[in-house]
């Protein structure tokens, strides 16, 4: 019997210091099966020369060079491209554990899953962190959804995707943040299962040159365009989930809170695009049944807001 292959797309964009590292651990994994696509997007660096250089090496890595268009236009470039049963990704500034692959799609076919993840090793501002979160498996629409509404579990670079659930699903080019949340919970609509593994498995880098960095109009705007997107998506359907009110806060604040404490928060463009998401949806909200400290916290921000930003900075002093 064939092993299937699982399709790797890794964006590559001035990543001369990483490239070699990040390569090398996936050629090394030892699930073997694998099409790996290094998409060069635009690199104005030695990067094109390094991928031609490992596709020469070998014969599962396939080059894409293409004008620059952001990591969303190199990952789409890869899924076009992609011949694999199961597709994963990599940036090319982390790195993997050797038996990542071979873990991953092991779970994926001992529980027949959509989608299979691990944890991660988050290396940033001189803190080491893994996810806590124990092993399990997910067969219920609801706790599958209500695992993407909650924003905290969107990397893509830590899972495989069966290639039927991915289908024709793209990644927002116009966005410049939170591709890879709205992208997973379009993709977690098509799903039956998913199998989630807590070994930190993934090596995430925060470079401090990528453009996760920082805070503007354009990034806050692009969350809360996917929360909007998210929301109105989960209203419509004829099942609420029944957290759908304390997900959504919680990833509102996440952004509205980080506005805060960078002091952008008397920007015209963050009193027209945040300040006001909370609006039209709070009665639905204060029916709910979060806890009345929360409530009570979005009642603050939406009607006693400058009270809000005190209490904000001073937790954060």
């Amino acid at each position: 019997m064939i092993a299937e292959t699982i399709s790797v797309i890794v964006p590559v964009y001035n990543a001369e210091k990483y490239l070699d590292r990040c390569v090398e651990s996936i050629v090394a994994q030892t699930y073997k099966n694998l099409e790996i696509i290094l998409v060069d997007d635009g690199s104005t660096d030695n990067s094109p020369a390094i991928c031609d250089a490992w596709a020469k090496k070998d014969s599962r890595i396939r080059v894409i060079h293409k004008k620059n268009g952001g990591v969303s236009s190199a990952r789409n470039a890869g899924l076009d491209a992609c011949t694999g049963d199961y597709i994963g990704f990599a940036d090319a500034d982390d790195w993997m554990e050797p038996d990542m692959y071979e873990v991953l799609i092991g779970n994926a076919k001992r529980y027949s899953a959509d989608k299979s993840s691990c944890g991660y090793i988050y290396y940033g501002q001189q803190a080491v962190c893994a996810p806590a979160e124990t092993c399990r498996v997910l067969q219920s629409s609801d706790e599958i959804r209500l695992r993407i509404v909650s924003g905290e579990h969107n990397a893509v670079w830590c899972a495989i995707y069966s290639r039927s659930v991915v289908g024709d699903i793209r990644f927002d080019e116009s966005l410049k943040v939170a591709e890879d949340w709205l992208f997973n919970y379009q993709v977690c609509l098509k799903m039956s299962s998913e199998v989630i593994v807590n070994t930190p498995l993934y090596h995430y880098e925060d470079n401090i040159e990528s453009a996760m960095h920082g805070i503007n109009e354009k990034k806050i705007s692009d969350r809360i365009s996917v929360l909007e997107y998210i929301w109105n998506s989960e209203y419509s359907r004829e099942k609420h989930l029944p957290q759908l009110a304390g997900e959504y806060v919680s990833a509102f604040f996440y952004g509205a809170d980080e506005c805060i404490r960078e002091n952008v928060y008397k920007e015209k463009w963050y009193k027209k695009k945040v300040k006001k998401e909370l609006n039209g949806k709070l009665m639905f909200i204060l029916r709910s049944d979060m806890s009345r400290i929360v409530k009570i916290k979005v009642v603050m921000y939406v009607f006693a807001h400058p009270l809000y930003v005190r209490y904000i900075k001073k937790k954060h002093a």
